[in-house]
């Protein structure tokens, strides 16, 4: 049996070919892998509901991969059901009703957080680009375990 259709979902200031190495590293595996433009609408200009759209046209299980803002997108749109999962990559994770404001206002702003080391692999948006093969594994690890949920 095929894997679940690999929704990859970008986020702000980007586009989808900001995926293409992750999809290099996808591609092969048992899913199908695709990589819809986000609108950048906002969540509440319907970005959420142009998703929803194309996976509602998607026969099959889901795996949506938001990606920053992407995160916030799959998250609005996650509830479709033939959704099986979510994967944020250095994406937002709202609660219903949140947006990325609301979830950047509850930490502190840059320099108010004391001396702080961040290597680079970690980085936010340097990993999605950098790190292809590390980000493939975490998607591939996501397939694996929709493949056991019961149908």
């Amino acid at each position: 049996m095929p894997g679940p259709t690999i929704v990859l979902v970008h986020g702000a200031f980007a586009d989808a070919s900001g995926f293409r190495g992750l999809y290099n590293e996808l591609h092969g595996e048992d899913a199908t892998i695709i990589a819809p433009p986000n609108p950048l609408r906002g969540l509440s200009g319907g970005d959420g509901e142009y998703l929803r759209g194309v996976i509602d046209a998607i026969d099959g299980p889901v795996l949506l991969v938001g990606h920053s803002y992407g995160g916030s997108v799959i998250t609005a749109a996650g509830t479709a059901d033939n959704v099986v999962g979510l994967v944020y990559i250095s994406g937002f994770a709202p609660n219903e009703g949140e947006n990325p404001t609301d979830l950047q206002s509850k930490f502190p702003p840059p320099g108010r957080m004391g001396a702080t080391i961040t290597e680079i692999e970690d980085a936010s948006h340097v990993v999605m680009i950098s790190q292809p093969k590390k980000v493939a594994e975490v998607v591939k690890s996501a397939v694996r375990a929709c493949a056991m949920q019961p149908a």
